[in-house]
């Protein structure tokens, strides 16, 4: 085979393999979102720092807001995502010798597979800071993106201290509600 041959070759070969992979993850996306996510309980709340009954308030309140049906608390289902709430001092993405002092902390992160879903909250906010954060990692979890509007739950915040409306709350408590509930009925 001419080196110019195998050059179209590999070509064609790499460019398949980026095809594939990208309709494997966009198969995947979809069955995640279909059938998985909608599915999602909270399985264990792992706080050292937060009292659990925090967490556990945060997420009764956000569920009431939508008649009961915007959290599944810690049950099972034939589907599983089980939803991790844990605390660390420590969340950056990237090491503390490579971060920069004077950039945005990062005060609660979500880490995700199609079968479990870890929510991550930095040590030392308070109350209201927890309730936001925790609202949103949780969003994340059900299948939720970023939002580029302000003072909106899914809006990524570097000011961990914003108040969000509870009307903007109770709107996202009825939009987790009927993702849930409706993709549980298929």
């Amino acid at each position: 085979m001419t080196r110019k041959k195998f050059t179209v070759v590999f070509l064609m070969c790499l460019a398949m393999y980026q095809i594939v992979g990208f309709i494997g993850n966009q198969i995947e996306d979809y069955l995640t979102q279909k059938y998985i996510i909608p599915e999602a309980y909270i399985s264990e709340i792992k706080t050292t720092y937060y009292p659990k009954e925090w967490v556990m308030a945060v997420l009764t309140e956000f569920n009431d807001m939508a008649g009961g049906d915007s959290a599944v608390l810690l049950e099972k289902h034939e589907i599983d995502r089980k939803i991790t709430i844990e605390d660390n001092s420590y969340i950056e993405f990237v090491p503390f010798f490579l971060k920069d002092p004077e950039g945005p902390t990062t005060i609660g992160r979500t880490i995700e597979d199609p079968l479990n879903c870890r929510i991550l909250l930095k040590t030392g906010m308070d109350y209201v800071s927890f309730r936001t954060t925790l609202l949103h990692e949780y969003l994340h979890c059900i299948g939720f993106d970023h939002v580029d509007k302000q003072n909106d739950l899914m809006a990524p915040s570097e000011n961990e201290s914003t108040k969000i409306p509870d009307e903007n709350i109770k709107e996202y408590a009825n939009k987790a509600a009927k993702k849930i509930w409706k993709n549980l009925k298929n």
